[in-house]
């Protein structure tokens, strides 16, 4: 446990109370409400006791359990029942109606959560005013607009039975209503302006003058297509353009794409515009820096990539008479795409590009906060100053520094909350970056833009407070887009399209079920006006499960992973010494057959050809390292997950350090390893093997390796729904008090630490798992080693053999087990399994997280 978790525990502690609160929200929440854009902060519950708590008729509005305070469990409790997941009884009910507008909905939910991150102040409250029994003394708070409050009572202006409406309501921006039809229209105007750059990308790249670079079939079927396509949107009048249809918009861009993507190059073609591209270039007359009077490329660069490119031009022209070797063409290719793609720049080349690339930033300082802009603006002058100094001979590594440091204040540019408004209001009111609003659902998109549009009417209203409230909110918002039907059938045929090309890699039958499947899904790429959305998600589901389905033939195993061994090839001396002299000679062996079965694949019997791919295959699964080969690979296991500032406070001191010394030392074995002995190399791989194994986890080490294990299992719940809500409620409540302890100013002691482990451990060991999840992963596992059954019976492995029959008879009749009983035996099964070495031939299973580390945890 401790070797997995503690590489990822600082992740852990910035996680904290939010990250529990968030995890359980979002395990419960059926969808995010389209008003809910305030990121909210969870605190912890400890921390509202002393808040005050509005009353009205003896109810404490928020208090749903009636523990006399309003926190987390009551924002689940809200959020279960809107579920329909539990029942509430009449105060509760009362209670939960937290903006008194007689209605229980996402709204109630939201108003609580803003309470408790304390961005109201206090419950009930209800469109910007507190509703209490003495509403006088609030009066001030509705008057002030310019509060944090009041940015998300300005968002949230839409009630529930608006929500789903598109139409922006502002109370006090009106003129929304006169924006124009072609403001207001995001999703046809983006439609539109897909299609059409689509159309002028491809124009610049094509015309009949260079056709004959492809071949001849593909090039005709999507020319007459392209020519179709940019007629049909020449046609239309801008002012007429509500009469076309997004569908057929969304297919002639589909389609156009689909065959511009499939444009097959000759080899003559492919060639040619490798030199029209250099030509093209100027590289040839070694254009001047942009900054400088002075080359781009060193003179030995320019020498041989001109003599290669004369030498290709010559040999291009002999080619053309057809009656050439398609071998020769490809060499000749290579030869020049070596001496282009490796050309060598002058030293103050790379920094006058770098200049050239971030020219632009300097006119955008908004976009950046004003200190770290400030760096990158004299960092940028000081670059400038130097390479447009004549005075003297700039050295090389000053160039280098200059370039390095150039690149640090780049990265370390930090954006503004007006800069990270701008890019996502740019990218959906304008459509960059080829973002377009007909491949998100509906439903996630109204959240973006009722976001857009409000920054659009308040940008010169709001502080910075309120700037980086909506920030936050427009990033969340973008970043949950959900892809729209037609955008998910796209990228699967888009995707299934290789699979077409690569049919000799697939048996027959696997790739017929396949064909059947794409096909029907083009044809709503074609027609995605005659299809629901229920019918494409099952053409979907068909398409995807017939991809996992598809079965490789010897040959297209063969031929997809002999780039394996002629990648030994490339290794350097260090590289090739990483593995024993045995396992060298089988992969050169293993190279030579491979080399001439793909030279001529009809050559090799059928059964030869399948001992081929087999032995191929076994190659890869078990590679051989040499003693250095396996102490460079513990090294950088531990350098990786071990050896990090953070792991510090986790192990005890003498046990880290002494790891640490055994690293170091075995660093400079490593460095010099030719003149260590095999038995030297090896005798330092176990002691730092040892090592590992012996580092000694401290209380406080323990604690944060147990919420990290806690919070894993509530993340894992919050995908997809593993475990009994009502059992995860003690986790939680724990692990926050556990997160606020280890982030909070009271003194940690062992004592109390230990009083936490304790807490954690039997909180964790009180989850209940769904039936549903036990039974899964149980039938998941069974399936995976019932093949191994009859050699474990003869090998008188009597432990794992019962295991495995009880585990079957459980899922054959689990009436009278429990979810728990069923996830124990199958972690039993898998450590027999382990044990046992089947595991190394199992490639395709992973076994579940929650119950390795449960399992390691020995709880």
């Amino acid at each position: 446990m401790k070797k997995i978790i503690s590489s990822i525990i600082a992740i852990s502690l910035l996680a904290n109370v939010a990250t529990v609160g968030a995890f359980a929200n979002e395990g419960l929440q059926k969808s995010t409400p389209a008003n809910s854009y305030v990121k909210n902060v969870d605190k912890a519950d400890s921390e509202q006791d002393d808040e005050p708590i509005s009353e009205k008729n003896d109810i404490i509005y928020g208090d749903l359990n009636g523990d006399k305070k309003v926190n987390l469990q009551d924002v689940v409790e809200l959020q279960k029942y809107i579920a329909e997941l539990v029942k509430l009884s009449e105060d509760a009910l009362k209670a939960s109606d937290v903006n008194l507008d007689s209605k229980l909905n996402l709204e109630d939910v939201t108003t609580m959560q803003r309470y408790i991150a304390e961005l109201i102040p206090q419950l009930p409250y209800n469109n910007g005013s507190s509703s209490t029994t003495d509403t006088e003394d609030t009066s001030s708070d509705a008057e002030n607009t310019d509060t944090e409050d009041t940015l998300s009572d300005k968002v949230n202006t839409d009630t529930e039975d608006t929500s789903s409406d598109t139409e922006i309501t502002d109370t006090e921006n009106t003129d929304t209503e006169d924006t124009s039809d072609d403001e207001v229209d995001y999703k046809l105007n983006s439609t539109r302006r897909l299609l059409r750059t689509l159309i002028e990308t491809i124009q610049s790249e094509i015309n009949d003058e260079i056709g004959y670079y492809y071949t001849e079939e593909s090039y005709k079927s999507f020319k007459e297509y392209y020519d179709k396509v940019k007629d049909y949107c020449d046609s239309y009048d801008k002012d007429e353009y509500k009469d076309y249809d997004i569908n057929q918009l969304l297919s002639l861009y589909a389609q156009l794409k689909l065959l511009y993507d499939d444009l097959e190059l000759t080899k003559l073609g492919e060639l040619r515009r490798l030199l029209d591209e250099i030509y093209v270039s100027q590289v040839l007359n070694n254009p001047y820096c942009e900054y400088i009077s002075l080359p781009m490329y060193t003179e030995e660069a320019i020498k041989n990539l001109s003599t290669r490119w004369n030498k290709a031009m010559s040999d291009y022209g002999a080619f053309q008479d057809g009656n050439y070797d398609e071998d020769k063409v490809n060499k000749v290719i290579e030869d020049l795409e070596d001496a282009y793609y490796n050309m060598e720049y002058t030293p103050p080349a790379e920094l006058s590009m770098m200049l050239s690339d971030l020219a632009n930033e300097t006119e955008w300082g908004h976009k950046y906060t004003d200190d770290s802009f400030k760096v990158f603006s004299d960092t940028y002058k000081k670059a400038m100053d130097l390479i447009s100094d004549d005075s003297r001979i700039v050295p090389r590594e000053e160039y280098d520094a200059m370039w390095e440091e150039l690149s640090e204040a780049y990265y370390d540019l930090e954006p503004s909350a007006k800069g990270r408004i701008s890019d996502i209001y740019g990218m959906f009111i304008y459509g960059e970056d080829d973002f377009c609003h007909s491949f998100y659902t509906e439903e996630s998109l109204a959240v973006l833009e009722k976001l857009c549009l409000f920054y659009k009417d308040n940008m010169n209203k709001l502080t910075d407070e309120q700037l980086e409230e909506l920030a936050d909110s427009m990033e969340e918002a973008y970043y949950s887009l959900e892809p729209s039907t037609f955008s998910t059938a796209f990228d699967m045929v888009d995707y299934g399209r290789y699979t077409l090309d690569e049919q000799d890699y697939y048996t027959i039958e696997s790739l017929a079920a396949f064909k059947t499947a794409y096909y029907a899904l083009y044809d709503f790429i074609v027609n995605p006006g005659k299809y629901s959305d229920e019918e494409v998600e099952i053409l979907i589901s068909d398409l995807d499960e017939c991809l996992g389905n598809l079965e490789e033939t010897p040959f297209g195993l063969i031929d997809t992973y002999s780039s394996y061994l002629l990648a030994f090839k490339d290794l350097n001396e260090e590289e090739i010494d990483m593995y024993t002299k045995d396992y060298i000679e089988k992969v050169n062996t293993l190279t030579e057959k491979i080399e001439a079965y793909l030279d001529d694949p009809s050559s090799v019997s059928k059964e030869d050809e399948k001992k081929l791919a087999d032995a191929l295959v076994e190659l890869i699964d078990n590679e051989e390292y040499s003693p250095y080969g396996n102490l460079y690979n513990v090294l950088s296991y531990v350098e990786g997950y071990i050896l990090d500032e953070s792991e510090s406070s986790i192990y005890t001191e003498e046990s880290y350090k002494k790891l640490c010394d055994l690293f170091e030392e075995a660093s400079g074995m490593i460095s010099d390893y030719k003149n260590y002995t095999d038995e030297q190399l090896t005798e330092m791989e176990e002691k730092l093997l040892e090592a590992v194994d012996n580092l000694e986890v401290t209380p406080i080490g323990n604690l944060m390796q147990l919420c990290f294990a806690g919070n894993m299992l509530i993340g894992m719940n919050a995908i997809e729904p593993i475990c009994v809500e009502e059992s995860m409620e003690k986790l939680i409540e724990v692990l926050e008090e556990a997160e606020e302890y280890l982030n909070g100013e009271s003194e940690i002691t062992d004592e109390k630490t230990s009083e936490f482990v304790e807490k954690i451990e039997a909180a964790i060991n009180e989850v209940e798992f769904t039936m549903e999840y036990a039974l899964a992963i149980a039938q998941e596992f069974i399936d995976s080693v019932e093949e191994h059954y009859e050699i474990m019976k003869e090998s008188d492995s009597t432990e794992w053999v019962e295991a495995f029959d009880k585990l079957k008879a459980l899922l054959e009749d689990p009436e009278n087990t429990t979810s728990r009983e069923i996830i124990e035996l199958v972690d039993i099964l898998y450590n027999l399994t382990q044990e046992s070495g089947i595991l190394e031939n199992l490639t395709d299973y992973t076994p579940d997280k929650a119950i390795v580390e449960l399992n390691k945890l020995d709880l």
